[in-house]
């Protein structure tokens, strides 16, 4: 789900900054309701985003939660979406991308960041992209607006393609 400025009001301070607060509490039972999926939900936002020394003025978060799951597994699921994801960047920018351990590089240069926990039976993560940043150790996701558009829909995408088609190969007899 691509959230929208009212939704994201909910997640920001007085300062409009969000806190990363979706990787301390379950929170898609509060965005999708009945639309809830029991494999899985992801929400697409940009904001102001800080905590401790990380600042940035603006950034594309990736918001996950995955119930029913181990670390382990949560981990794996988050390494492969990441991959998907700088596959997908590639294919907008025509820049190289490469995931190392959580974070997906592009001209040398760091183009994410990952943040993982686990709250109730249930793996948490944030992938967040740095759009405007004074720090010189991230490289920026700069897209134009229809360019971010079509990057939103395609993370929110590959998501579901990739819990269904996860979930529907657990269901197989394989023997």
């Amino acid at each position: 789900m691509i959230l929208d400025n009212n939704q994201i009001k909910s997640l920001v301070d007085d300062q409009g900054i969000y806190q990363y607060s979706l990787i301390r509490q379950r929170f898609a039972h509060l965005f999708f309701r009945e639309d809830l999926s029991p494999i899985g939900n992801v929400l697409v936002f940009n904001t102001k985003a800080g905590s401790g020394s990380l600042y940035l003025e603006n950034a594309l978060i990736v918001a996950v939660e995955l119930p029913n799951l181990s670390m382990f597994a949560g981990v794996c699921f988050q390494r492969l979406y990441a991959t998907q994801l700088g596959s997908l960047i590639s294919m907008i920018t025509g820049k190289q991308c490469f995931v190392d351990e959580s974070c997906i590089f592009a001209d040398g240069l760091q183009l994410s960041i990952a943040l993982t926990s686990k709250v109730k039976e249930s793996v948490l993560f944030h992938i967040i992209f740095p759009i405007e940043t004074e720090r010189q150790e991230f490289s920026k996701l700069l897209l134009n607006e229809e360019d971010m558009l079509t990057f939103k829909t395609n993370i929110v995408e590959a998501f579901n393609h990739l819990t269904k088609s996860i979930f529907l190969e657990t269901q197989r007899d394989n023997f």
